[in-house]
């Protein structure tokens, strides 16, 4: 069985050993293996860069719904229904922005469409 360290919950000290005086606060608290340890922190680890990953994610998300947005304000829904599965297929932020760049600088939803097949192999 695995040895129990004894925390006193008044005042934070501790004891290998089972406190005599039984007025004492203190509980048993299992310790935890290195083994365990080892685990927690490589789970911790993974935890942590798939918080980084999902952020990415929900910006790259963010970004699509914003220019899906743009560009039915500024072409109209025939072009948003045209564009949304070729947007999603552009899977950096970098590859966002230039997107972003083009409904600036295309006049219409056309010349956008163009643009976008012109590049749609070197921008993803």
């Amino acid at each position: 069985p695995r040895q129990k360290l004894w925390i006193n919950s008044e005042n934070g000290s501790s004891s290998a050993n089972q406190p005599r005086n039984s007025s004492n606060a203190f509980v048993p608290v299992p310790t935890a293996s290195a083994e365990f340890i080892v685990h927690w922190a490589a789970d911790m680890g993974m935890l942590v860069e798939n918080i980084r990953q999902w952020a990415v994610e929900y910006k790259e998300q963010g970004k699509r719904e914003l220019l899906l947005r743009q560009i039915e304000t500024k072409y109209g829904t025939e072009a948003h229904e045209q564009l949304t599965e070729t947007l999603r297929r552009y899977t950096t932020t970098e590859a966002l922005d230039r997107f972003g760049e083009w409904i600036i600088e295309c006049e219409s939803a056309e010349e956008l469409l163009q643009r976008v097949r012109a590049s749609s192999n070197g921008i993803r």
